[in-house]
């Protein structure tokens, strides 16, 4: 940081109140909580870990039209990456793949989200639900 002239350092209950558009909790379980969510200036927070978000922040932040992509979802990428790479397809599918069916299932669960108000994280859970018992029902 010496080398970088306009940083300055915040103490780390200061970050929730920087203003961003796209707040992206990259470290440890239950980080953002009802209490720190109060303070938060971003329209869209994209879990970028397991469970950064505590329930009750969660349906805070919903109801404060914050749109609150969850981990199952945003990590996802990861999961079809391993599945493109065991079957020998090149790095050019695997990011088609991850396109494809990362903006398909986003889309639908952001449509589901805003017409039955239900939250992010329970739609996709629903929607995971579905395609592993369709997925057991073909095996």
């Amino acid at each position: 940081m010496k080398h970088c002239k306009k940083i300055k350092t915040l103490p780390k209950e200061d970050i929730w109140r920087i203003d961003c558009d796209i707040f992206i909790p990259t470290t440890g379980n239950n980080i953002l909580t009802e209490e720190n969510a109060r303070h938060l200036k971003s329209k869209c927070v994209v879990e970028g870990v397991n469970n950064p978000i505590t329930p009750i922040a969660d349906q805070m932040l919903h109801q404060e039209g914050v749109l609150v992509l969850p981990d199952i979802l945003t990590t996802a990428g990861a999961v079809i990456c391993s599945y493109a790479e065991y079957n020998g397809n090149s790095c050019e599918m695997a990011f088609s793949l991850i396109e494809s069916r990362l903006r398909e299932t986003t889309c639908q669960v952001i449509q589901h989200s805003l017409e039955s108000k239900i939250l992010i994280r329970r739609v996709t859970k629903e929607i995971a639900r579905e395609r592993i018992l369709q997925a057991m029902e073909e095996a």
